[in-house]
């Protein structure tokens, strides 16, 4: 196979899959803990060490004192797809996806931190071959390159024989989350912080031998936060996070699908997709969420949340142009049944904000409805337990290649908080 074959194969692969593993936006997480999963709408919520994330402007509303939390979500899924008669499968079990958040309120003014997964969240194993193998020659139809090339690049594709080759896929979108909030009078406060973000990608084809990838970046973003309360009974706030720059670098690239050494990446990656032999793009949008929390009376809670993912503003090596900006409805109640028990369900609706025609077979971005149930066990004054249920029903799509992509989903989450004093 001729070097810029192999190289062409490989920059198709690794640039059309790179899917988001487990975003239940574009590349965004928005389950965050299990608030989140039991309730669903938690961006104007200010009662719990959760509001690090969705609304850090309302930690200086909790009581006075010191709080911590612990939560992992355990997520059973099935993905798959359709081609050619074919079916493509994967059931991976994701056993843990944790989360960390810590508030000090010293009265009119707050600190916090926060460790949660903000972008992917796992691996996806296709151990009984990929549509890789009959679904990328129709992705090279529309490369600007000679016949010759594109009819050698086919032939190498029926030789690396990816339509059996085992498949995985990993990525994950760890961020640590600081900043402060500040009361200003009865009813406003506002809050400045930022977010590191440890971007890890790795995809692995037949373990390795046809493709090994492993690429990390870092990336900052700042975030700020209103949390207006006119009323005791009724909270209101807005959260904006700037997009996160994310500059991958490889630390492994190697396998049958190039030869090390040989090859003008550079230039390869210049015509075809933008890269280069070192470094690709792939940011996390910037969001903007308003939410409301609203005690319709001492035992009842009412919530909804909208969370906007400015998707043309990121950098994905071009891919951005066709994509549109994404959103995310949810609403929840809460029930406080007594001192002990509180219960609570909620809906979401997500639209990532993908084009269909650059979906990434064993990963698409579809749009879904999420149907969500929990509740929490106040153990004692300082120590609460909580489980949420949060089952997303997409809906099934079929592009222009006539791929029919499935997907099912079920998020299972436990947490722990507490108050130290």
């Amino acid at each position: 196979m001729k070097p810029i074959v192999k190289m062409a194969v490989l920059v198709t692969i690794v640039f059309v899959t790179a899917g988001n593993v487990f975003a239940t936006l574009l590349d965004n997480n928005t389950n965050l803990s299990t608030e989140f999963i039991r309730m669903q709408a938690r961006v104007g919520s200010a009662d719990s060490t959760d509001a690090v994330v969705y609304n850090p402007a309302g930690t200086v509303w909790l009581d006075e004192g010191s709080y911590g939390a612990m939560h992992n979500q355990t997520l059973p899924k099935d993905y798959t797809h359709f081609y050619g008669g074919r079916k493509y499968e994967t059931t991976t079990l994701t056993t843990h996806n944790p989360s960390f958040f810590y508030v000090r309120n010293a009265g009119n003014w707050s600190a916090f931190g926060g460790i949660a997964v903000h972008g992917g969240g796992g691996t996806l194993d296709y151990n009984n071959g990929t549509i890789l193998g009959t679904a990328l020659p129709a992705v090279f139809q529309n490369q600007a390159m000679p016949q010759p090339v594109k009819d050698q690049i086919l032939s190498s594709l029926q030789e690396l024989n990816l339509s059996s080759a085992k498949t995985s896929m990993t990525q994950m979108y760890p961020g640590l989350t600081i900043g402060g909030a500040y009361q200003i009078g009865e009813k406003l406060s506002l809050s400045l912080g930022g977010r590191v973000i440890r971007g890890m990608l790795a995809f692995k084809i037949d373990k390795g031998s046809i493709l090994d990838l492993d690429a990390e970046a870092t990336g900052f973003a700042p975030i700020i936060g209103v949390n207006y309360r006119p009323v005791e009974s009724l909270n209101l706030s807005i959260r904006h996070e700037f997009k996160t720059k994310l500059d991958f670098e490889y630390n492994t690239l190697r396998g049958a699908a190039l030869i090390p050494g040989e090859l003008d990446m550079g230039h390869v990656f210049a015509e075809m997709m933008g890269g280069d032999d070192q470094n690709f793009r792939r940011d996390l949008s910037a969001l903007t969420a308003f939410g409301f929390a609203w005690m319709v009376r001492p035992d009842f809670k009412l919530a909804a949340d909208l969370t906007i993912a400015w998707n043309r503003d990121i950098n994905q090596e071009g891919k951005e142009d066709n994509f549109s900006e994404g959103y995310e409805f949810a609403m929840g109640v809460e029930y406080f049944m007594n001192e002990k028990w509180t219960l609570s369900a909620g809906y979401s609706y997500s639209h990532p904000g993908d084009d269909m025609e650059q979906l990434f077979p064993l990963q698409p971005k579809l749009r879904y409805h999420g149907a969500a149930v929990g509740f929490r066990y106040a153990v004692n004054s300082k120590m609460g337990f909580q489980f949420g249920a949060n089952r997303l029903f997409y809906d099934d799509q079929t592009d222009q290649k006539d791929i029919t992509y499935q997907k099912d989903l079920l998020i299972l989450s436990l947490g722990l908080d507490y108050r130290f004093r």
